[in-house]
């Protein structure tokens, strides 16, 4: 069976480089018009007036200026006419995103370049509207909101014009960026600013003529696409080479052999990229923040369940580096289920997530008109989600700026063991209950798994975790983190045996202003009924052994707290001297929960 799910995981993984060798993308145009059909039944002339007069039109020697196909382009003449304007605009097309666009045209300059030449790249009315003008080698971006012209710095450039030729011209607008480039050139790069118009809006071709009193335009190919509205998301590589052939995680019984950050280190650097981008660049001590120093900082901190990291911990990182330079602290959450609503909600937000996919973790950073994520894949080549979907989605990973709660519960638990968190006696069900699996993206073998219990900001109360097997007696090994409110986290990692139930309880009070104290809910009476079920297992031999301990062991419980420390050691020689009486691991067992009954006492 084992053999069989290498060898699909292996599948897969072949599957994705190839796809990252050649990946795909759906088209991104939203308009297009190259003219060939020799008709511009796709737009209407929104204003053809002269300035003095306004039901006048723009004059072509003596006769209206009319816009219209020439050589199979869309476009006007005007000769000596008095100052006039007049555009034309797509008939029902509109941007769907006004924010993020790239419009895209051929421009013919016929006759000269000391002309005015326009065309507009957001229209809303002839009272509101962006344009590009163009005399003899100057462009410039006019920008008008409410009929008044708005000055933006940085608003002009140049460029070598010569007439009876053709010039590409490209206007990307990306979060307020409005960048021109002509034959692939940039010519002007502005950031723009307040006022701004409202309503729907669209793009368009301008002509106008003031002291200079003529001016043709053809216009051919134009496109207008939707542009990738990605956060700025520093990319990170797991296999970088600076730090892919590190440790990464901690070695444990349950996985002792040495892993690198190259083969497991995805949802690692994955929150390197998440601090980077939210200004989170240097450690405490004025390191950068990268997966090298993440991880070492990880293996020091709490934060690795063997080769898992422990999410909530990275919150506490953010606000150690809060208190030195003042960034942000980041408010960790888990959303499951296969929908990527969450990311995209993020990202509207101004906030990356992390996604996981089947054995993988990456980051989300970009909203796409396709439906598509754009991605910071940190082992794959990927820049888009969909090539994933060989590895459906199964979570994403929120990181919020915040300055207020970061307490937490956390419990892992290396298979066969499953868990379950409960608050009062009662089965916690504002908890999420799940299990995680890594899978090696070198070599295709998938981590031992890990059942997984996450309560971000729970209230106060008494906690008790469950650990099960199928059987009694069976090695466990489990973590749990508490976190206050301000970050102070609290471990216990617990190495030990199930009772011959196939049960191991641990119990701690939550508090988020103070650091909780987690114990293994182990005590007298629970030490009698193991001995008990023990012998009912044949797993000690003699029944006067479980009789002579149990009526001892009654005894002590009533004692004092002090006189019980004092019998605890005759009790655990007792046992130990039954030894070729009692089952080694029901031996070993019975030594654990001395040692956990002594801790509780003290």
């Amino acid at each position: 069976m084992f053999f069989i799910k290498k060898i699909t995981y292996l599948v897969i993984i072949f599957s994705l480089i190839i796809l990252s060798q050649n990946p795909t993308e759906a088209s991104s145009v939203l308009f297009s018009d190259n003219f060939n059909d020799n008709n511009f039944n796709d737009w209407v002339v929104e204003r053809n007036s002269q300035w003095g007069n306004s039901t006048q039109k723009c004059q072509n020697n003596g006769h209206d200026a009319e816009w219209e196909i020439q050589d199979q382009k869309l476009g006007i003449s005007i000769n000596n006419s008095p100052p006039c304007v007049t555009e034309i605009i797509p008939t029902t097309f509109k941007l769907p995103n006004t924010n993020y666009f790239e419009y895209s045209f051929d421009w013919f300059f016929s006759g000269s370049t000391s002309m005015d030449r326009n065309v507009i790249f957001n229209w809303v009315d002839t009272n509101n509207w962006y344009d590009l003008k163009i005399f003899e080698d100057s462009i410039v971006i006019q920008k008008v909101v409410d009929g008044e012209s708005v000055y933006l710095p940085s608003s002009s450039g140049n460029y070598a014009f010569s007439p009876n030729n053709t010039y590409n011209f490209t206007i990307k607008v990306s979060d307020g960026l409005i960048n021109v480039k002509v034959n692939g050139d940039e010519v002007i790069l502005l950031e723009d600013s307040s006022p701004f118009s409202n309503g729907e809006t669209t793009i368009g071709l301008q002509a106008s003529v003031g002291s200079s009193n003529s001016s043709e335009s053809y216009f051919d190919n134009i496109i207008v696409k939707s542009v990738d509205a990605d956060l700025p998301v520093p990319l990170f590589k797991q296999t970088d080479p600076t730090w892919g052939n590190e440790e990464y995680g901690l070695r444990t019984t349950s996985s002792p052999d040495f892993a690198s950050i190259a083969e497991l280190g995805c949802a690692m650097t994955s929150a390197a990229m998440i601090m980077n981008y939210h200004g989170i660049t240097q450690m405490p001590d004025g390191s950068p923040v990268n997966p090298s120093t993440l991880n070492t900082w990880l293996k020091g901190n709490n934060g690795y369940a063997g080769k898992y990291i422990i999410f909530p911990v990275i919150g506490r990182l953010t606000q150690q580096i809060s208190s030195v330079y003042g960034t942000p602290k980041l408010e960790y959450n888990r959303v499951g289920g296969s929908s990527w609503d969450p990311a995209r909600d993020q990202i509207t937000a101004h906030n990356p997530a992390v996604m996981q996919v089947q054995g993988h973790f990456l980051v989300a950073k970009g909203n796409r008109d396709s439906g598509d994520l754009g991605i910071n894949d940190p082992f794959y080549s990927f820049e888009t989600l969909m090539p994933h979907t060989a590895l459906p989605v199964i979570s994403t990973r929120t990181f919020t700026p915040s300055y207020t709660d970061l307490s937490a519960i956390s419990v892992h638990a290396y298979a066969p063991a499953t868990i379950q968190l409960f608050k009062d006696g009662e089965l916690d069900d504002q908890a999420q209950n799940y299990s995680e699996a890594l899978l090696n993206q070198t070599t295709g073998e998938e981590e031992t798994s890990m059942s997984v219990i996450e309560h971000m900001k729970p209230p106060s109360g008494e906690y008790a975790v469950a650990a099960t097997t199928s059987e009694g007696l069976t090695p466990v090994e489990l973590y749990i983190t508490t976190m206050t409110v301000d970050g102070q986290t609290v471990q216990e990692v617990i190495e030990g045996y199930t009772n011959p139930e196939g049960e191991l309880l641990l119990s701690f009070s939550f508090d988020s202003s103070q650091p909780s104290e987690i114990k293994r809910a182990s005590s007298w009476s629970s030490l009698t009924n193991d001995l008990s079920v023990l012998y009912d297992q044949d797993k000690i031999q003699k029944k006067s052994i479980v009789r002579g301990l149990s009526h001892y062991i009654t005894a002590v419980s009533t004692m004092s707290l002090s006189k019980q420390l004092q019998h605890a050691p005759i009790i655990r020689y007792i046992i130990n001297h039954f030894s070729d009486q009692i089952d080694p691991t029901a031996l070993l067992y019975l030594n654990q929960e001395l040692d956990a009954i002594a801790n509780n006492l003290e």
